[in-house]
């Protein structure tokens, strides 16, 4: 697994490896203790127990084997970043939606509303348009997050926006015509990055992507004062650190119409973020 990691990240994705076999090994053992307590009992099977045994004590070989394991020597060339990108104009997003071919548009609407990733959109994203208890109509988005696993993503999470701001409205044109408060889209990425080669022939918006759209919505929320944990939970990041590379401060605009984001797991070396929920919301 750390095999083609480069310099700058190999620490962080060695930490997560041993993670993982720190936890097999805890789940092997207590799985052969659990055999051999049969064993005593008079009703336990040997193989398992030996099964057992070895898949653990394989979980500490690997431990430290990766333990004993050096960063490349050689520093990796530096990423392109779509944040260099970002087009000057405040609405270039609703543009690209326009030009967007009409399979295309919910896709487009999602990820420039929401930050999607086009791996999430492939899986299935469900937003519905509701109303809190106070009454106030809102549209939840729900996100079954990619690059997820034990130990990275923050899994499923749900964000919700107001439908009267310009990502709002961009959601509302997509609910036109449904007959149910439901929108559900599906996919694929490699479709979604076609639609956006067309999109950039059609608007003349060079070099746009879908991960413009998400750059993009980091920098308004950084231009907004959103707290580092709650940027990470809208862009479905474990890592507070990740938002580093996206979008600056001084690209970003105004009310992006977010009101509250709920994660499954808390992003890592995060301050307890104060408010960015509306009280008694859902």
């Amino acid at each position: 697994k750390l095999a083609g990691v480069s310099r700058q990240s190999f620490y962080h994705h060695r930490a997560a490896v041993l993670h993982g076999l720190a936890m097999e090994y805890k789940r092997e053992r207590a799985e052969c203790d659990k055999a051999q307590r049969l064993i005593i009992m008079g009703n336990g099977d040997e193989t398992v127990a030996m099964t057992a045994a070895r898949k653990a004590r394989r979980a500490v070989d690997l431990y430290n084997k990766v333990i004993e394991m050096e960063a490349p020597k050689v520093r990796s060339a530096p990423r392109k970043s779509k944040r260099k990108t970002l087009p000057k104009s405040e609405d270039w997003r609703q543009v690209a939606l326009e030009a967007a071919i009409k399979p295309a548009k919910d896709a487009v609407a999602l990820i420039a509303a929401f930050g999607v990733r086009p791996a999430e959109i492939e899986e299935g994203v469900t937003v519905s348009y509701t109303r809190t208890k106070a009454g106030k109509p809102v549209f939840i988005a729900r996100i079954n997050g990619a690059k997820t696993t034990e130990v990275t993503g923050l899994g499923v999470r749900s964000i919700t926006i107001d439908p009267g701001s310009p990502a709002g409205k961009m959601i509302m044109s997509r609910f036109d015509g449904l007959t149910f408060p439901r929108l559900e889209v599906k996919r694929q990425a490699k479709r979604i990055a076609k639609d956006f080669e067309k999109i950039r022939e059609a608007s003349g918006l060079k070099n746009i992507s879908a991960y413009s759209m998400r750059h993009a919505l980091c920098a308004d929320m950084k231009a907004e004062c959103f707290s580092e944990e709650n940027i990470a939970k809208v862009m479905g990041h474990i890592s507070v650190r990740s938002q580093n590379r996206y979008g600056s401060k001084q690209q970003g605009g105004s009310n992006t119409g977010l009101l509250e984001v709920r994660t499954e797991r808390e992003p890592r070396e995060a301050k307890q973020a104060p408010g960015f929920s509306y009280e008694n919301l859902i």
